[in-house]
């Protein structure tokens, strides 16, 4: 887990939205940024999580920092993953790339919070804003 605060990610996700400095405004969608190998593979590399993700869409779609949207609040008081190599994590802590891979499991039933939690992560992943080509740019600027 990183160490980044909200307000934090919050800034990083307006700045990739309306550029600063040497980071060129980002004109694609959240859909289009969430589904950016270059936007995974910085996801990954700095943990970031579900909740961290929240904010990061807030300040890319211009929303005030303290405002809920019910649709992207997160299921983190499930309790810890039941099984596997992420056994005892906290679900919000699993990368996403996993849950979805779960959801191609007919297995996946036995586990109805899982199964719940990834259908989650999975719409989240499809909801939309920005061009690949665009985030790859921003990226390697900050990176």
């Amino acid at each position: 887990m990183n160490k980044y605060s909200n307000y934090k990610v919050f800034v990083f996700g307006s700045w990739i939205k309306n550029g600063h400095e040497e980071i060129l405004p980002y004109p694609g969608t959240w859909r289009d940024l969430l589904s950016d190998a270059e936007f995974i593979k910085f996801k990954d590399k700095h943990s970031i999580t579900d909740e961290q993700l929240v904010f990061i869409k807030k300040g890319f779609n211009g929303e005030d920092i303290d405002s809920e949207d019910p649709d992207e609040i997160t299921i983190q008081d499930e309790g810890a993953f039941p099984f596997g190599t992420h056994a005892g994590k906290p679900m919000h802590e699993v990368p996403d790339r996993y849950y979805i891979f779960l959801l191609a499991q007919p297995w996946i039933i036995k586990w109805p919070t899982v199964l719940s939690y990834a259908k989650q992560v999975k719409s989240r992943m499809n909801t939309g804003s920005a061009s690949k080509q665009d985030i790859k740019t921003i990226l390697h600027k900050i990176l």
